[in-house]
Parts: C-alpha cells; sequence; structure tokens
C-alpha cells in the first residue's frame, strides 16, 4: 500500500503561481514554481472569475482527511515540477484596456475635457488613478482591440498625455544563540540536526528513503539568531529589543492570489484585506473586502513572511510577530481547470491586471503598510508598465518597502516590478545535499552532511550588476515522485480552498486527532521573496525610522557571499537576517556572516 506521502505526490496542483513575471514559485503545487502555460488570446470572463467574491467562503482550513492523519506521515501537496517563468505563449498586455499617463500640472488638472476627447477617439475611461506622491495620474481605457494601436495613437496626441500603452498582465512565479519557538517544523523533528534541523533522503526517521521536514529555509538566514536579541536575559547588554521577533504594529502587504484567513497560522495575523479584480473585457473593477484565495499561492507567501510564531502548531514566518495585509489581485481561475490538472498542471492558474495590483498596492500603503510583498511579475522588456511601477514609486515615496521575485525563467534581467528603481529585487537559493532527487549547480556538490547553498538556474539576476538585489532560499527540486528530498524545496501553508485541493493533516509525528494544518511543498523566487519582506519587517520593528533605501543597505551589505556561486548570480548574497539585525541594533560584535 502506497504511503499517504507517496500517493499525494501523485497529485498535481495548479497553484504555481508565477513570480515576477512569471516569477512566482517555482514549483507547481507544491511550489508554485513559475506561470501556467496559458492560453496566447485573454481568457473570456466566462472562464475565469473577474470579480471578487462577496462573502467569506471555503473557510475549512483545518480539516482533516482521514485516511492521511496516520501517526508520522507528512502528506503534503508537492508541485509535479519546476515552473517556470511567463511562457513565451502567454500574453503580457491586453490591447483592449490602455493605460493614459499625464504627468506634473496636467496629472492634478480636471479630467472632464480629457474624458470628452478620449470618448471622441474612441475610448471610454473604465478607472481611474492619482499617485499623488508622485505627481502622476493614470486613466484605464476600455477600446477596441482591433483598433487599439490607432486610438492609443490619436490618444497621445491630446494635451497633457505623455504616455499611453496596453495595460500589462502579471502571473504569479539565517555568536548569539537562537530563539527556540514551539512550532514543530522549526524546531525540528527527532532526529534532524543544526544547522538546518531537516534532514535529506534517506533521513533517520520515520524510515529509510524518506526526508524528515523542517523548515531549512529560516535557520539558513539565521533567522532563530535574529530573535535572539528580543530575549532580554541573553541578548548582549545593551541591545535587547523587545521588538526584535517582530512588532505587530509593522504590517506587511501580500499582494497575490489572496489568503486562506481562517488557516489557524494566519488567523490572528491579517488586520486587513481587500480585493480587486478588473474584467479584462470591460475593464471594469470589481472591489470587496472578501480574499478567498483559490489558488493557494497568496496563502503559502503569506505563511513565509508572517506564520504565528509560538503557537504549537507547523512553522514560523521570517517577519515573527509581525501583521498582515492581504491584497488580492487575481481573478477566480475557470470553474472547470480542476477536471484538466491531470493533462495540465498549471490548468488553475492565472494573471493578474497591473490595474488591480497598483489598487493593491495604493491600497495597502493607505492602510499602514509598511512592507509590500510582490512575489508575481512577468517581462521588464522596455520597462515596467506606467500602472505598477507607478503604483511603487508612490509606494517607495511613502517610506513603504517593496520587495519582489526576481523571476524563475532563468534570465540575466530582472522580471518587472524587480526592475523598478527603489525596490528589493529577490532571486532564490537552494541546497545541495548529495541526493539525486534535487538540482544541483556544478560548482555545488554538496553532501548529506555538509549541504551547499547555491542559486539555482531558474533564478533571475541582472547582468553586469553585483548589486541588482540579494538572494533568499526557494529551493531547487527536480522531482516529486516517490523519494522527494524536503531539503530541495521551501515547506509552509496552504489554502483549504484551493481549486485543485488542499492536504490538511496533522503536523509530522503528531498524534493522530490533532489539529489540521494544511501545507505544501513549493519553490521559487515567489518563496524566496517573502522572507526577505520579513527580514524587512523585523529591522523596521527594531528601527522604524529606517527608509525603504537604508533597509535595502542594511540587508543587502550583511548579506552572505555562497562562496561557490558567481557575483552576478547571487547579487549582494544570501540574506542574513542576523546579521543585519545586529548591525541597524549596533551591537559593535557582528557575527560571522554564514
Amino acid at each position: 500500500m502506497l504511503s499517504a506521502r507517496t500517493a499525494l505526490a501523485a497529485l498535481l496542483s495548479a497553484s504555481l503561481l508565477v513570480a515576477c513575471g512569471g516569477a512566482g514559485g517555482i514549483g507547481n503545487i507544491i511550489g508554485g514554481l513559475s506561470p501556467t502555460p496559458s492560453p496566447t488570446n485573454a481568457p473570456s470572463s466566462t472562464n475565469v472569475g473577474y470579480s471578487c467574491p462577496s462573502s467569506l467562503n471555503g473557510t475549512s482550513t483545518v480539516r482533516m482527511a482521514a485516511s492521511l492523519a496516520s501517526f508520522g506521515s507528512d502528506a503534503i501537496r508537492r508541485a509535479p515540477a519546476k515552473a517556470s517563468s511567463q511562457s513565451s505563449s502567454e500574453p503580457s498586455t491586453l490591447p483592449g484596456l490602455l493605460e493614459v499617463v499625464r504627468s506634473g500640472a496636467a496629472a492634478t488638472g480636471t479630467r472632464g475635457t480629457l474624458s470628452t476627447e478620449i470618448a471622441h477617439a474612441g475610448g471610454n475611461v473604465a478607472q481611474r488613478f492619482t499617485f499623488a506622491n508622485i505627481g502622476t495620474s493614470i486613466d484605464v481605457v476600455a477600446v477596441n482591440p482591433a483598433k487599439s494601436a490607432a486610438i492609443a495613437a490619436q490618444m497621445r496626441l491630446l494635451p497633457g498625455v505623455t504616455k499611453v500603452v496596453p495595460m500589462g498582465l502579471r502571473y504569479t512565479q539565517s555568536v548569539l544563540a537562537p530563539v527556540t519557538t514551539n512550532d514543530p517544523y522549526f524546531q525540528g523533528f527527532p532526529g534532524s540536526v543544526a544547522p538546518y534541523y531537516e534532514a535529506g533522503n534517506p533521513a533517520p526517521s520515520p524510515a529509510p528513503g524518506t526526508s524528515l521536514p523542517g523548515q531549512w529555509d529560516m535557520h539558513a538566514i539565521s533567522l532563530g539568531h535574529a530573535w535572539a536579541y528580543s530575549n532580554l536575559t541573553d541578548a548582549p547588554a545593551g541591545y535587547q529589543n523587545t521588538a526584535a521577533m517582530g512588532s505587530s504594529s509593522v504590517r506587511v502587504a501580500i499582494v497575490d492570489t489572496g489568503a486562506d484567513v481562517t488557516h489557524p497560522e494566519l488567523s490572528s495575523k491579517v488586520v486587513y484585506e481587500h480585493c480587486f479584480i478588473t474584467d479584462i473585457n470591460s475593464g471594469v473593477q470589481s472591489s470587496s473586502n472578501y480574499v478567498t484565495d483559490l489558488d493557494g499561492h497568496g496563502t503559502d507567501v503569506a505563511g513565509i513572511a508572517a506564520a504565528d510564531v509560538n503557537n504549537g502548531l507547523g512553522f514560523v514566518g521570517a517577519g515573527g510577530n509581525v501583521s498582515l495585509i492581504v491584497e488580492r489581485v487575481f481573478p477566480s481561475p475557470p470553474s472547470n481547470c480542476v477536471s484538466q490538472l491531470s493533462s495540465n498542471p498549471q490548468a488553475c492558474s492565472t494573471s493578474a491586471s497591473t490595474a488591480d495590483i497598483a489598487s493593491g498596492i495604493d491600497d495597502a500603503v493607505a492602510n499602514g503598510a509598511k512592507v509590500v510583498n510582490l512575489s508575481i511579475g512577468a517581462s521588464c522588456a522596455g520597462g515596467d508598465d506606467p500602472l505598477e511601477a507607478n503604483a511603487v514609486a508612490n509606494a517607495l515615496a511613502a517610506n513603504v518597502v517593496v520587495v519582489a521575485a526576481s523571476g524563475n525563467s532563468g534570465g540575466s534581467t530582472l522580471d518587472a516590478p524587480a526592475c523598478d528603481t527603489g525596490v528589493i529585487a529577490v532571486g532564490a537559493s537552494a541546497l545541495s545535499d548529495g541526493y539525486p532527487n534535487g538540482t544541483y549547480s556544478a560548482g555545488a556538490p554538496g553532501t548529506s552532511s555538509a549541504p551547499i547553498e547555491y542559486v539555482p538556474s531558474y533564478s533571475n539576476y541582472q547582468a553586469g550588476s553585483t548589486t541588482w538585489g540579494l538572494v533568499a532560499p526557494g529551493g531547487d527540486p527536480a522531482n516529486v515522485g516517490p523519494g522527494v528530498d524536503d531539503l530541495h524545496w521551501i515547506e509552509n501553508i496552504y489554502s483549504s480552498t484551493a481549486m485543485g485541493g488542499a492536504t490538511c493533516t496533522p503536523d509530522f509525528e503528531a498524534p493522530s486527532g490533532s489539529q489540521g494544518d494544511c501545507r505544501i511543498l513549493i519553490a521559487g523566487t515567489s518563496q524566496a521573496t517573502p522572507h526577505v519582506s520579513g527580514a524587512a519587517a523585523l529591522l523596521l520593528s527594531v528601527n522604524s525610522s529606517l527608509t525603504p533605501t537604508q533597509v535595502r543597505n542594511y540587508l543587502c551589505s550583511d548579506a552572505y557571499t555562497l562562496p561557490t556561486v558567481s557575483a552576478a548570480a547571487q547579487g549582494c548574497g544570501r540574506l542574513d537576517i542576523y546579521r543585519a539585525m545586529a548591525d541597524v541594533l549596533s551591537d559593535p560584535n557582528l557575527p560571522p556572516a554564514q
């Protein structure tokens, strides 16, 4: 009889959000690898749900599958394969929706005359954005797609208009003794040892040929050591800070597919939620206060950034006690997508319009976000989309840190919005542990006793720069069949309402009948990004006066240089929140980079 672990490995999921330009998770559902291959034409509104939820539905996040609740099993969903970034067949723009940009005095002037002229040119204003912090306004105009180019040319001649372009689409793509928590996957299970508190394949428990789960990612960035500054007894005299484990006053916004706000790891963390979804046919935007996550990507990203700490369940998030804002900007997957998962693992993936992303960013800033996480993206060829770029610039001008995934296409350029000036771009790192079901870098031949961290080939970077950003744990799996090695993935929470189904069982080695916990193995720059967002929130927790530039400089200057990786591929290096925290607190005894 197949174990629950093996049986579930065969399940496919469509939750692969493409991070940054498809950079999102690099795995499918197990990870949210890259974007799903989508049709060359934008999906019609009859197949994709272009409206926000009107109520909280599917709240059974702690439900258990009785057949999978056996003692010692770690039944979770896994992505079928490494996800690529935005597919060449996927549309990057919507010709039927144009962005009409005005700057300076024209941006603050009356729009009545402009609306009339737009109408004469053949367009209809569907949405309006004002970015007051940077003096720019943008109208979203619905036009006949077949006449888009001609209408755009006419609109460029209108007074005060500086740019007219088609709306863009985006896809979902660790010396101080450490603090220990009672969260089992962070604490480690019997048989796990430092530094990762997780073991590869084969692990000593529960049986040969299976790996031992855990959060190697959080230990790699020295999270427990950074948190130790909150310990008033053990932290160095004069450098203790109770907020080093995160302050609830600091809000991290997850602009993504939504989140399972009833998940026990998130229910006490989410302080605000909102949804924005534009119908790509009419340009009309719906909104609501419900963010039901039908994909799972957003829930996973939120968990990595700020899953509840010391609740005796599952995982920790990098931001510790910080709070969450959830902005859903992705439409609902096609109602029949689940039946197609066997032939197309990404059948339930969708794309978000830059209008909704801009709305999500603006709304998050207006509701107190100090950090905005964007585990989404698409190509930056020709520069970022005006709506998205201006929303990002407006957030930075409001002293909000913006963190975005570099991309999953393995390219030498950053995806958008990671390519925007001032954004902290994040690539992925992974572990090579000598076992054949991981993907290796030729320069990083790790072993089971001495794993080596490297930058996987899918992770985008910026050629010609060694300061384009930094990398953080994102994983690099090679297969999802029997013998899957947890060290090759990032494991964290998942949504019970995901279209492809969720695995909600007691935690690993928890007694049968224990509280259920929805979780998933996933990989990609989408997963790397919230590690950095959580780290940024920790620094702001101990020093709220830090600017986005200062936060970036601390994270960059204190990053660990991966010895087997080129300077270009890793940028500033791999996130080391321990050193960054010590630096911000002015501890003169900086720990060695690790």
